[in-house]
């Protein structure tokens, strides 16, 4: 439910994206540097784009939906909770559909629909603080919560801001592209480490590397049957990364995994087959036959993947 009223939520609002207590009603705001300005143009942005498209809804209470955001963003204070703001939107959505404008242009409820201006204001605060939450954290200059919200309460009340819409604007499309090129070097950078790791690992006795650009060493050859792509199998596997850290073990759990030759990475989907039941394998699996440019957290975008697979049995 928290996804598809996040969802929802920003559909309707058309926008994707250690604190210390202080003054968050601050006014005269002094950005004192690049994040200082990323963040708080940020939150004039996500504030102008709330101004804009909450016009269209009935009845929203800029302070409530203030007082929500800025008290879930923070985790101070009284706030509608995440939980009861999912269950006020998911009940409203359907109604918004039967939203229609009458002769001035004004939205209102079809006759006979139920709606509280204190619920879903409370609730789009909520979840705005949510994605807000979510969207930023990772923002490579560092996410100000202050700076962010002076930034988009000045903007949502319309009161005098230390930098106006176009400014803002102006500073995020920078700063996107100053993002941009940092991860174009980042990526150029692992590229080339990639290209040297594999042709270095290449000339190590007894690898063998296929078409497709897989790397694979035999540590021990089994005598069963090998498997197709329809097969199911049972394997004990550990995964690494190129510097030793170890993102996966099935002997660690103590369980071996099993799964569809056809339904994992392309590198386990083709070194699987080469394999004998009884064997055990070394693959080294470049980031097009892996996760390519996907960040899962513990398997950064763009690794090479090592695993030491041991096929026990095809289970189908």
């Amino acid at each position: 439910m928290k996804k598809l009223c996040s969802i929802l939520i920003l559909v309707i609002l058309g926008i994707g994206l250690s604190f210390q207590s202080c003054n968050k009603n601050k006014s005269n705001v002094k950005l004192e540097n690049k994040a200082d300005s990323v963040n708080y143009a940020w939150g004039v942005y996500w504030g102008e784009s709330y101004k804009s498209e909450l016009s269209k809804l009935p009845e929203i209470d800029y302070n409530v939906l203030l007082k929500n955001f800025k008290n879930y963003l923070f985790s101070d204070g009284e706030y509608m909770s995440l939980q009861d703001a999912e269950n006020v939107m998911s009940e409203f959505f359907p109604k918004y559909n039967d939203m229609v404008k009458d002769e001035t242009g004004q939205t209102k409820m079809t006759p006979g629909v139920d709606y509280d201006k204190n619920d879903i204001s409370a609730a789009m605060g909520t979840f705005s603080a949510d994605n807000v939450k979510n969207g930023f954290a990772d923002m490579p200059c560092g996410f100000n919560k202050d700076m962010f919200y002076y930034g988009f309460e000045a903007s949502l009340k319309g009161t005098k801001a230390a930098l106006d819409p176009t400014k803002a604007s102006s500073i995020i499309d920078a700063y996107s592209e100053e993002v941009r090129a940092a991860q174009m070097t980042a990526e150029a950078e692992v590229k080339d480490n990639n290209e040297e790791y594999l042709a270095n690992n290449k000339t190590k006795e007894g690898m063998i590397t296929t078409e497709s650009g897989l790397q694979y060493r035999v540590i021990r050859q089994g005598s069963g049957a090998k498997p197709t792509a329809e097969s199911t199998v049972k394997v004990h596997y550990t995964g690494t990364l190129t510097d030793g850290t170890k993102f996966d073990s099935s002997y660690d759990r103590g369980t071996p995994a099993e799964f569809p030759v056809n339904g994992v990475i392309l590198g386990w989907q083709e070194g699987l087959q080469l394999m004998p039941v009884g064997s055990k394998y070394e693959f080294v699996i470049p980031p097009e036959l892996g996760y390519g440019s996907r960040d899962l957290g513990s398997i950064p975008p763009n690794s090479i993947l090592l695993f030491e697979v041991e096929l026990l049995g095809i289970v189908k």
